[in-house]
């Protein structure tokens, strides 16, 4: 009986520091939706990050994963932000880019996502929902805009599957051991 008890408290601790051992996968999601566009069908972009995005980059730079696809007859290649919570989206065609006093150069094709309030900071460095517009050209260089939602998800709280079901397991074996001891059951001796 001790030892099936020491084997169920040993399973429970390691599943504790394998819970709080193993970190989670890290990531910021930023979803921006782009909605009641000129001329021009709803899309959304998903960009995601190990952490909050809290540095400027003035110079787009290639997306991670495959191109965005977009309503405006091109895909989405580079990214780029500023400290003014805007954020900027570019195909290959040309070199878009930020200058001074937050001001954007549209070349090629490209977008710009402006908040309806700039961020604390001028990053946004929380979980939420924030509004705001769109503005760019399309494939043939037509100007567009429309209104803009941006949705950051923080998944970095939700712990590891493994460490969780580790966790479950080391809590139904103390309470098999528990039952065990309160039904009386005893182990079988073994004479010699």
């Amino acid at each position: 009986m001790m030892t099936t008890l020491k084997t169920a408290l040993s399973t429970f601790a390691a599943a504790l520091a394998l819970t709080t051992a193993i970190p989670a996968q890290a990531a910021v999601n930023y979803v921006f939706d782009f909605f009641d566009l000129d001329r021009h069908e709803d899309f959304s972009i998903s960009l995601s990050f190990a952490d909050y995005v809290t540095a400027s980059a003035f110079t787009l730079v290639p997306i991670a994963g495959d191109p965005q696809l977009t309503s405006l007859g091109y895909s989405v290649t580079k990214v780029g932000n500023s400290n003014g919570g805007w954020w900027a989206f570019n195909d290959d065609t040309g070199n878009a880019r930020f200058v001074a006093d937050n001001r954007f150069v549209f070349d090629g094709s490209s977008l710009l996502f402006t908040p309806a309030s700039k961020p604390d900071g001028g990053f946004f460095t929380q979980a939420g929902v924030y509004n705001g517009t769109v503005g760019g050209n399309d494939v043939n260089r037509w100007a567009f805009g429309g209104s803009a939602r941006l949705t950051i998800t923080d998944t970095s709280a939700v712990p590891e599957p493994a460490g969780v079901t580790l966790l479950v397991a080391g809590l139904i074996a103390l309470i098999a051991v528990r039952r065990y001891r309160v039904s009386g059951c005893k182990t079988p001796s073994t004479s010699t």
